[in-house]
């Protein structure tokens, strides 16, 4: 098996220290990075570019509310409002994969519905700024993906001029280009997108983008719903200035969880949702102590770009290895994940889900792009999250239209693992029109291995045929006891 080439300065004339000094991440060409674009960190940037973008995102914002007319015409709404992901930056947070996808119409009705409740921190002065993330917090279908993607597209004229000008000082003249970007900036006079050429790093003929490293994080958007509903159940109410309305709050959430002699922090969750709901003012109060407390989303952009770059790039160099071809999908897929246990049990691969005090930090999504590795250099289409009308199968692997293997990756901990192993592939392998499939499932404790043993058994299933089970267990491994565990 021969290593492969990974990342950006595996395949361009660069070192580590040039992307580095230009403060720029090292970015997979083979598999998404699970990180993201946070606009809260271009917020609250001091450096004047980082300024000049916030605002940019905040007149963008201003000239759809002063357009959002019901009655607009369709073709102004989706040039408005409607963007491609920019998969050209290798940069992974939505289940999509570095396919690209469209914020499509319920982004668009969503952000054009809720457009004066995110501007209103201009004119109710609780907030420093109005924030897009306020969008998350307004409506619930709307995800963090799609803000990081919006945030993206609105930005993308700064990540063409950056990733240029990386091009132009450090790349020979072989591993750039010209390329017209179409919507690379937004024209206020003409109120439309506007393309523009640029001259980018290119690889298997498209343009590469590179992403400064301070405006990335990896678990969450610093403003975002579950904190909000974490911090009105834990005490934002009592930071409230005006007195009748804390006395208001509290007593509607105290009337919320009457008869319950010791609330769980389920039922105060609960309670703190239906008074987000009753007092929207709240969200503009958490906003402003989201930017007061701003020093902790640096610090987890910081620690999130440090465990990414340490576990993703460390198991990508052992996972992303050619492995024997097969001329059928499932045992060719059999093979791979069976490479893939091997990989986390016996190479140590399974060290890097661990922190330094040997806490899980993985999750479900990171586990399935480390997964994609191993299907480098095969002929089959390898496709993630195919979606035939019941939800997308986390992978579907083809050769041939008849021929075509699904997998389902999880991890012990997922709640519905059981309700997923007795009936998910199957919804899925019938949407899909085959019989064949895998369910790859990752533990990390004993308890968790005898709960998914008993489940397979339960349910008849065969381990090594229907589902591949992974020890990543940090308690019973030769390398884990020389660290002292």
């Amino acid at each position: 098996m021969n290593k492969i080439k990974i990342h950006f300065t595996d395949y361009f004339s660069v070192s580590q220290t040039d992307l580095s000094n230009y403060w720029a991440f090292n970015i997979s060409l083979i598999a998404d990075v699970p990180l993201f674009v946070d606009p809260f960190l271009i917020f609250n940037s001091k450096k004047p570019e980082y300024k000049e973008l916030h605002q940019g995102i905040l007149l963008y914002l201003q000239f759809l509310s002063e357009n959002a007319d019901p009655n607009q015409e369709k073709g102004l709404m989706k040039s408005w409002y409607t963007f491609s992901e920019v998969k050209q930056n290798w940069l992974w947070f939505s289940s999509w994969t570095n396919q690209g996808h469209w914020l499509w119409k319920d982004f668009a009705i969503s952000l054009n519905r809720n457009l004066s409740s995110i501007l209103r921190a201009s004119t109710s002065q609780i907030s420093e700024s109005p924030h897009l993330e306020k969008l998350c917090l307004l409506d619930e279908w709307v995800w963090k993906d799609k803000i990081s993607d919006f945030t993206t597209n609105l930005i993308l004229w700064y990540l063409l001029d950056y990733t240029q000008g990386f091009a132009i000082k450090y790349l020979p003249d072989n591993e750039k280009g010209e390329f017209i970007i179409r919507k690379a900036y937004f024209n206020y006079e003409t109120c439309t997108w506007v393309s523009q050429k640029y001259i980018l790093p290119y690889h298997n003929r498209e343009f590469v983008l590179l992403t400064p490293c301070d405006i990335l994080t990896r678990d969450n958007t610093w403003i975002n719903k579950s904190d909000l509903v974490d911090e009105v159940a834990d005490g934002l109410v009592e930071t409230l200035p005006n007195e009748q309305l804390r006395a208001e709050i509290n007593q509607y959430i105290h009337s919320q969880l009457v008869g319950i002699e010791k609330p769980k922090k389920k039922e105060k969750s609960e309670a703190a949702a239906k008074a987000i709901r009753r007092y929207p003012m709240l969200l503009d109060y958490y906003i402003k102590r989201k930017e007061q407390s701003w020093d902790g989303a640096v610090r987890l952009s910081v620690d999130g770009i440090s465990a990414t770059q340490e576990w993703f790039n460390d198991a990508t160099h052992q996972i992303a290895f050619e492995v024997a071809k097969n001329p059928d999908t499932y045992q060719d897929t059999l093979a791979r994940s069976l490479f893939f246990k091997d990989c986390i049990e016996n190479k140590d691969i399974y060290t890097v889900f661990y922190d330094k005090a040997w806490n899980v930090r993985i999750h479900e999504k990171e586990i399935q792009l480390l997964y994609r590795l191993v299907f480098h250099g095969t002929e089959n289409s390898v496709d993630r999250e195919v979606n035939n009308g019941r939800w997308p199968v986390d992978y579907a692997i083809s050769m041939w239209a008849k021929d075509k293997t699904l997998v389902e990756i999880k991890l012990a901990t997922n709640s519905k693992l059981r309700t997923n192993l007795e009936k998910q592939l199957n919804v899925y392998q019938t949407a899909n029109n085959t019989k064949k499939g895998l369910y790859v499932i990752i533990f990390f404790t004993e308890e968790q291995e005898k709960k998914v043993r008993g489940i397979i058994t339960e349910l008849r299933l065969i381990i090594n045929k229907d589902v591949i089970l992974i020890d990543a267990r940090k308690d019973n491994k030769p390398s884990a006891s020389k660290t002292g565990l």
